[in-house]
């Protein structure tokens, strides 16, 4: 249960990050870097909408944080750039570049060995004095 919260968690901000990028995009590009951008930005309702999705994200994060160990957390939440990839391609039309496609598999595969290295944890206090042969 906690692990399915976490990919929710995962998902929601990256869904938030989308909407958010999305909006602001469209925004003139002699606003970048201007307060003028976030003045605009805050009156466009898919914003806001990015802004609220990542913010429940971000408390289920907190809750994952507060019931799983962190070696187990991390990695599923990292996820959310995979999320955001996965709900931008139908948002935007476009289909993913291949350097986009390659960042996610190293993305994915970085989770996969953090969660593959974790299992190897083993509880307890840790080690001391020399490794075994």
């Amino acid at each position: 249960m906690h692990i399915a919260i976490a990919l929710c968690a995962a998902l929601l901000v990256g869904t938030g990050l989308v909407l958010q990028q999305q909006t602001a995009e469209q925004e003139p590009s002699k606003y970048f870097l201007h307060l003028k951008l976030i003045a605009e930005l805050i009156r466009k309702p898919r914003w806001l909408l990015g802004i609220a999705v990542m913010t429940a994200g971000y408390a289920l994060s907190g809750y994952t944080f507060d019931n799983l160990q962190l070696t187990v957390a991390e990695p599923l939440l990292a996820t959310n750039l995979l999320w955001a990839l996965i709900v931008a391609i139908p948002l935007s039309g476009a289909r993913p570049r291949r350097s986009e496609i390659i960042g996610a598999v190293l993305l994915a595969s970085g989770v996969g060995a953090l969660s593959t290295a974790r299992a190897g944890i083993t509880s307890g206090p840790p080690r001391t004095g020399p490794l075994p042969p």
